[in-house]
């Protein structure tokens, strides 16, 4: 997909949620921001650094994390993912993301052993290793429960609120209501919104010209004439308490 006058401003501790039908563009976005597609016009910046002058320096501030963890793993022990390969200085930080990423009792197994929930973990944790600033996320959930999905967006809040700054693709629209401060919504290679995710979901019309859907609590809460419309479970919890 060939993205057409895209601007996008991202700030440092964001957790931004890029949305839209499928070959609207997101793909194609994030693989620009972190560098392995090249610019035909425009710049980049990324803390300062222009991505035509100083693309391994930008690589070193990203970590991107494909849909499929599978296409990350390359080793035949857990462990061997964080040694072999990238040049990784740091055995205590190794130590230390292996016991946060809860993969400590695996680092002698082979990552197509354990379970892709399991993988997806080792994926960012390998990159984690790297020290990015900012990690993009690829359909980080497709394919899993709802669970599962829970506990993979815990872990991906906890690096956001160490300081992290999150950049997540998703077809998932409550994955984007609990966790994202901003919302970008591409269609047909533009920019067809980007700003506040409540404001968003507040314009069925904008939503319905991108193809997309509210999330249900989103929906029922503007049925019922709740304006802005409430995003998550633990908001309606809160009126219920005020009531």
């Amino acid at each position: 997909m060939v993205l057409k006058n895209i601007n996008l401003i991202v700030n440092k501790g964001d957790f931004i949620g890029i949305i839209g039908p499928n070959g609207s563009g997101k793909a194609t976005l994030a693989l620009l921001l972190v560098g392995l597609l090249k610019l035909k016009k425009g710049n980049k910046r990324i803390d300062g650094i222009n991505i035509k002058k100083g693309v391994k320096k930008i690589r070193k501030k990203i970590g991107f994390i494909f849909q499929n963890p599978d296409v990350q793993l390359f080793c035949d022990s857990v462990e061997s993912e964080f040694t072999d390969g990238f040049k990784r200085n740091n055995p205590e930080l190794i130590e230390d993301v292996l016991k946060f990423m809860d993969l400590k009792r695996y680092q002698k197994n082979h990552p197509h052993t354990l379970s892709r929930g399991e993988r997806q973990r080792i994926a960012i944790a390998s990159i984690l290793t790297l020290t990015p600033e900012v990690l993009i996320l690829d359909e980080p959930t497709s394919g899993q429960d709802w669970i599962h999905v829970k506990n993979l967006m815990k872990l991906i809040s906890d690096l956001h609120s160490y300081g992290k700054t999150i950049i997540i693709i998703t077809h998932n629209m409550k994955i984007i209501a609990e966790y994202c401060n901003k919302i970008v919504i591409l269609k047909d290679g533009l920019k067809h919104y980007e700003g506040d995710v409540r404001k968003a979901f507040s314009n069925l019309h904008l939503l319905k010209e991108a193809d997309l859907n509210p999330p249900l609590i989103s929906e029922i809460s503007l049925k019922c004439g709740i304006k802005p419309p409430l995003l998550n479970l633990k908001e309606f919890h809160l009126i219920k308490k005020e009531n």
